[in-house]
């Protein structure tokens, strides 16, 4: 049988290259381009075998790149693979090579042929890389792997039907260039990449049953070769639990029938109906029945069963179908309807009703168009020119003219309709009034004026001008513009007549602003009949018209003559005249519009007392409108105008077509408008225990208890059961939710002045954050819902780990907030109380702002808004100003100096000399947390220990050093690269500057990097480089500090030099040795620079004895220094005024100045020996 041959490129032993593409870096191959020709499939043999990202981004663009390395200049692979490379670091053996001696070998079959191994590693890698699918060959079910450099298809020889073979033969070239002769098989294949009859190379042992590679009708290119894979945005937000929607809270509706029956007996307002269901009574076919213990009423003519509900079910059933996530606030006739086919209960449609016109929401929310306007109020005709005139302000006008002008100061006299327009180019109360005073002068002084609130027509200048000239001022009610309606509709043609004069010319429309005046002014007025022009003259003005005319008629338009007096005579009666006319107009054009309006207008009044809601501009748009309250009705002032006075307790002045009467519901019918967590979809089932379910009351969220106390490993057995039981024996106080203290309401005292803060954006990822925070302080009783005037915003705060702090930003109301003096403890004065203790134990209090109740008064100034709705706070937050003294308040009642403990703020330290008086102590103190309603967290809570951390230092054995955590942060930082990094570097290590000698003199070249003058980014010099690593020295050195002993002398030492000065605190042992207890320095002032050197020596001795005055004041000291000259300050009369300035202020503390060396005065000194 002749056998046909085909070229074809077959991968056989080339799928650990394959393997490369397709799941290599990356994850995932990129495939190649499918629209090949023969020419470049022979042109690429070999080099799309390897499969390289190099040769696959080549395909995307019709050929393949060529890599090249950039360390060898050889083709065929990259730096990072050269073998040139790899070969310099690790000896690894070529391919047939032996591992240990590196010669070669091969490998004898049993056929007598040898042959290389390495040619087999590719059958003996691992597949998880590979493209592979499942499918079917002649019906059985296969291993199908996807080769892109492989241009026919491989099958299983086992596989093949001798029926299928075709006699032909298949030249297939592999990567090693080798062409090898397969036979050929037409055979079915269905994969999810083709399906049909294919010509594949029968292979005796192939990577996989089927290989199917780039043939006709093959779709490798799709985009679903490529793996999916999960990012991961995606995966948090599959992660992130379903949000919960918050609705209203609907009470006992997990009751039975039972219950249900029995609350049916007791209600007395049913007793009418069991008479009726006893007797069999039927009003206009209704009748009361008894089923299963149950009363309903029947109606035979709708064939309707409804459920008689009990009065303490009511309620319940109303918020269920009204405020429920299903009821949708609906109106009276739709919740009526919803409710009717199943309840019923005497008077149900009326409470119905009631009910829906009392919801909060619904009155908030209602259109502002659903509140009917009142019938108009005409404004008074005037009769003289001048009595009253509109004015008002039109701008900012963009662009802004040549000259400068940005705005138009408009006046529209009420008699004549005639008006006046300046530009200015401020608005400002002097450049109002002096354009006011310009219009004045020509046309004289009105009677009244008539405009909006602005602060230009409402200050006190403004209005000293007005009351010097007699005018009488009238002004519109706020947001209410059709009360100065003239000057409105004016403001809108002149812009009108304006947008159109200066198209080609716009930043000259001040120019074309006098032209625009005469238009308007010479054209008569609907509501008038005559132009604004006659009625104030008397005449017809000479305009375009008239110019035009007579130019055309050669008229020259003038009349005969008339003597003064008879042409004033006919002036007069023509004006009174045209007057007459006039005002007729205006009665009958205000009637029709009256008309008009009234159409689709209702009566309506409020009265002193009444709850309103004002509509008015929301805090992120001036142009929206929401209504805002309730606020009470103090006045009424005229048909339409009522004063109100608002949350801060200022009274303003709305017409009624801003306002809308607030219903509110009775106190026995009180909307519950707890927030609870509702799921769409969710079932309750029967048997869950739901009764006494309540968000108010705090549930079991407790995660410390007293097991998580920690107790000093050194301490001996005894000692350490005998702390135990102490700590056991208050097991209650020990937990990590927040407790509540009786004895003290924090109140926020800031005279009602309402403060409402627009939220800051928040990004949209942290939602989460806020609602599981909100959701927190609502389950512990921290918060409730609120429905205050006041808000304040939320902020995230970044944590050291990457996670968010939940805060509130009061800086709003604590600029309104009266100041509390209530005294804050001072660290030095407890450090003192320490010198002699042996046994501390630290307790801080769990969440412990929020363990003091608010007072209810001031609960609602806490409030701020979330995409939940309004929350208040219960419990004292965090952030308030007076929220320190309140704490610092309540832990002075506590009276610790009782219990032989002290404070600063939440931090509780018990310090005893002995191991009995500190159980004492730790039993006294537990208990009286106790008394006042305080918890304690367990893990803060360290018991027993002879050195404890305490405000940042390390305190025991009456030495003070810093905290061994703190210090290893300083020494892990990095240079500082920007201004303000420079300031947290100085901040940390300055919080230790009383353990390091001269800190101030030393951190110089720091602190001259803050200064305004530098930049951001700093230029870290060998100056600033050099203190820095000294700092990280000094504190490397565990530097210690004595606690202050009272009972022993003080000395003082101090050294100047010419940039700073310095002093040290010292004491002396039992043992003679001088111990330093504080360090102290400052830098010199640019004057005090150009000290003499004496001077600069006895302003380091005054300052470092006020600096320690606290330990010096009332007792005898010595002052050690290396300058001589300074032992004669309290001996001799000297010349210097300063001098004996200083010498005279030192007179009140008792010491004696005592010589030493130098060398001796190391501590002081330094700051002259740093460089």
């Amino acid at each position: 049988m002749s056998a046909k041959t085909s070229d074809a490129l077959l991968a056989n032993v080339a799928f650990t290259d394959n393997r490369q593409n397709t799941g290599g870096k990356g994850g995932k191959g990129k495939p190649s381009d499918t629209k090949f020709n023969q020419e470049q499939q022979k042109q690429t043999i070999g080099q799309n075998q390897f499969g390289s990202r190099g040769a696959v981004r080549g395909a995307h663009t019709g050929g393949f790149e060529r890599k090249v390395c950039f360390y060898c200049k050889e083709p065929g692979h990259f730096r990072r693979k050269c073998p040139k490379i790899l070969s310099a670091s690790v000896s690894v053996p070529a391919k047939g090579c032996c591992k240990v001696c590196s010669e070669d070998y091969t490998v004898s079959k049993n056929c007598g042929h040898d042959f290389d191994p390495s040619e087999t590693a590719a059958g003996e890698t691992d597949k998880s890389s590979l493209l592979l699918c499942e499918g079917t060959l002649n019906g059985n079910p296969v291993e199908v792997m996807l080769d892109t450099g492989c241009t026919t298809c491989g099958v299983r020889k086992s596989l093949v039907l001798q029926s299928q073979m075709t006699g032909e033969i298949c030249r297939c070239r592999q990567f090693n260039g080798e062409i090898v002769e397969l036979p050929v098989a037409l055979v079915d294949l269905d994969t999810p990449y083709f399906v049909g009859k294919v010509s594949a190379c029968v292979i005796e042992n192939p990577i996989s049953d089927v290989i199917l590679g780039r043939i006709p009708g093959a779709k490798l290119d799709q985009a679903d070769i490529a793996a999916a894979v999960q990012t991961r945005a995606q995966k948090i937000k599959d992660q992130r639990p379903f949000r919960p929607l918050l609705t209203a809270r609907a009470p006992k509706l997990d009751i039975g029938p039972t219950e249900i029956a029995k609350l049916q007996k007791e209600d007395a307002t049913l007793s009418l109906s069991f008479e009726r269901a006893a007797n069999g009574t039927s009003v206009n076919g209704q009748t009361f029945v008894m089923k299963d213990g149950l009363l309903y009423r029947s109606n035979s003519q709708a064939s309707t069963t409804q459920l008689v509900v009990p009065k303490p079910l009511r309620e319940s059933v109303l918020i269920a179908v009204h405020d429920g996530i299903f009821g949708g606030h609906m109106g009276s006739h739709s919740t009526f309807k919803r409710l009717h086919p199943y309840f019923y209960w005497p008077g149900y449609w009326k409470e119905t009703h009631q009910y829906c016109q009392t919801c909060d929401k619904c009155q908030r929310t209602v259109p502002r168009g659903k509140i009917p306007r009142v019938p108009l109020q005409p404004l008074p005709v005037i009769e003289t020119p001048f009595q009253r005139v509109g004015i008002d302000l039109v701008g900012p006008i963009q662009p802004v003219s040549d000259t400068g002008y940005r705005y138009i100061l408009t006046l529209v006299d009420y008699a004549s309709r005639y008006p006046e327009a300046v530009p200015l180019k401020r608005i400002d109360t002097e450049s109002v009034a002096e354009a006011l005073m310009g219009i004045f002068s020509r046309l004289g002084i009105p009677g009244e004026i008539l405009s909006d609130q602005g602060s230009q027509f409402t200050s006190e200048l403004f209005q000293a001008v007005m009351k010097l000239l007699s005018v009488h001022q009238i002004h519109s009610t706020p947001y209410h513009a059709q009360t100065n309606g003239l000057v409105e509709r004016f403001n809108g043609t002149l812009k009108t007549m304006l947008k159109r004069l200066m198209t080609d010319k716009p930043k000259d429309w001040d120019r074309y602003l006098p032209a625009a005046l005469f238009a308007y002014r010479e054209i008569p007025q609907t509501a008038t009949g005559y132009s604004p022009f006659e009625l104030m003259f008397g005449r017809t003005p000479r305009g375009p018209s008239c110019v035009l005319f007579e130019t055309w008629t050669g008229s020259d338009g003038s009349s005969e003559p008339k003597i003064v007096h008879q042409f004033v005579t006919d002036l007069k009666e023509t004006l009174s005249e045209m007057m007459a006319l006039a005002q007729e107009n205006l009665i009958d054009s205000a009637g029709k519009a009256k008309g008009r309006y009234d159409k689709r207008s209702k009566p309506r009044s409020l009265v002193v007392g009444d709850e309103v809601l004002v509509l008015l501009p929301s805090d992120n748009s001036k142009l929206l409108l929401k209504w805002k309250g309730p606020f009470k009705v103090v006045q009424k002032k005229g048909v339409c105008d009522y004063v109100i006075e608002l949350a801060r307790g200022q009274e303003k002045m709305f017409h009624i077509n801003m306002l809308k009467k607030y219903e509110r519901r009775a106190q026995g019918d009180k909307q519950n408008s707890t927030a609870v967590s509702v799921i769409m979809g969710s079932v309750l089932e029967p048997d869950e225990d739901v009764q006494n379910i309540d968000v108010r009351v705090v549930p079991t969220m407790q995660t410390e208890t007293v097991e998580d106390v920690h107790y000093n490993p050194d301490l001996e057995p005894e000692r350490l059961e005998q702390v135990k039981s102490v700590i056991n024996k208050h097991a209650k106080i020990m937990t990590d939710l927040p407790g509540t203290v009786h004895t003290i309401q924090h109140s926020v005292r800031n005279g009602d002045i309402v403060v409402n803060q627009r939220q800051y954006p928040m990004p949209f990822d942290t939602e989460k954050v806020i609602e599981d925070e909100v959701k927190k302080m609502l389950d512990l009783g921290i918060i409730e819902p609120s429905q205050s005037p006041y808000s304040s915003p939320i902020v995230l705060v970044k944590k050291p780990d990457g996670s968010v702090r939940f805060c509130i930003d009061f800086r709003g109301l604590n600029k309104v907030t009266i100041f509390d003096s209530e005294p804050i403890p001072d660290p030095e004065s407890l450090f003192v109380s320490l010198r002699d203790k042996n046994f501390f134990t630290k307790i801080d209090l769990a969440k412990e702002y929020w363990q003091i109740p608010l007072d209810p008064q001031d609960k609602h100034k806490t409030s701020f808004r979330t995409s939940q709705g309004l929350f208040q706070f219960l419990k004292m937050p965090f952030g308030l100003a007076t929220a320190p003294s309140s704490f610092a308040r309540m832990m002075r009642q506590l009276k610790l100096a009782e219990c032989g403990s002290v404070s600063f703020f939440d931090d509780i330290l018990v310090a005893s000399v002995g191991w009995e008086e500190h159980l004492k102590s730790l039993d006294k103190l537990l208990t009286r947390l106790g008394e006042f309603g305080l918890t304690a967290r367990p893990t803060k809570v360290e018991v027993g220990f002879q050195e404890i951390e305490f405000l940042g230092h390390m305190i025991g054995m009456g030495k003070m050093r810093p905290v061994d955590k703190k210090v290893t942060k300083i020494l892990k930082l990095e240079t500082p690269r920007t201004k303000r990094q420079v300031r947290a570097l100085v901040g940390l290590a300055g919080y230790y500057r009383r353990y390091i000698p001269g800190f101030s003199q030393l951190m110089v070249p720091l602190t001259e990097l803050t200064k305004k003058n530098k930049p951001a980014k700093v230029q870290w010099t060998d100056q600033c480089e050099t203190a820095f690593q000294t700092v990280k020295q000094r504190l490397s050195e565990q530097p210690a500090v004595a606690l202050p002993d009272f009972d022993r002398p003080f000395t003082v030492r101090t050294d100047a030099s010419g940039t700073g000065i310095a002093g040290v605190l010292m004491q002396t042992d039992d043992e003679g040795h001088i111990h330093p207890v504080m360090y102290a320095s400052r830098k010199l002032l640019d004057r005090e620079t150009r000290y003499s050197a004496i001077e600069r020596e006895c302003l380091a001795l005054v300052w470092a004895i006020d600096k320690f005055s606290r330990y010096l004041t009332g007792r005898y000291f010595v002052v050690e220094t290396d300058h001589r000259p300074l032992t004669y300050l309290q001996r001799s009369k000297t010349t210097n005024s300063r001098l004996m300035r200083w010498a005279l202020a030192l007179q009140e503390y008792q010491f004696s100045v005592m010589p030493i060396c130098g060398t001796d005065n190391l501590e002081a000194d330094i700051l002259s020996r740093l460089g």
